[in-house]
């Protein structure tokens, strides 16, 4: 007498091994074509499958956007703390300058440093100044020395 058929072991190979046809089914488990085919059939295994499928790409994609959000949470964190440390760097650089031509590339490199900053934290970068382009060199120059200039008088010594 042949030992009965584990209907539940061919439908997880059915399920698991998508490589898998009917007949290579019928045969590890010694039974007929057919008969695997109408079981598949009456139990709906294609379907299974299938849904099978989609829950694995969807799970796999959950996955792939928490892994890329922690990394994501990783750059912005390091990329916080370049702008902070370039914003300490301004304050010190800031108490150093004498020129405009100075006092401009420290404001640039505060404007920089704030924008990263904002970005990191997912904050608008439409608040950072940009000067403008037809703006001529000396009266952005002078402005940038004169704010620098009132920056230092409203810092208490």
């Amino acid at each position: 007498m042949k030992p009965p058929i584990d209907w539940e072991a061919v439908r997880a190979d059915f399920l698991m091994h998508r490589e898998l046809s009917l007949a290579d089914l019928a045969r590890k488990h010694h039974t007929s074509v057919a008969k695997v085919r109408e079981v598949c059939t009456r139990d709906h295994w294609h379907e299974q499958r299938e849904a099978r499928s989609q829950q694995i790409a969807h799970d796999a994609l959950a996955q792939s956007a928490a892994e890329q959000a922690a990394m994501l949470a990783d750059v912005n964190a390091d990329c916080l703390r370049a702008a902070q440390a370039g914003i300490g760097k301004f304050n010190v650089m800031l108490a150093q300058c004498t020129k405009p031509h100075e006092g401009r590339a420290l404001l640039g490199m505060l404007r920089d440093a704030q924008a990263v900053a904002l970005v990191s934290l997912g904050a608008p970068t439409e608040n950072v100044r940009q000067i403008p382009p037809d703006e001529d060199v000396d009266s952005a120059r002078a402005r940038a020395f004169q704010a620098m200039l009132d920056l230092e008088a409203d810092t208490p010594q």
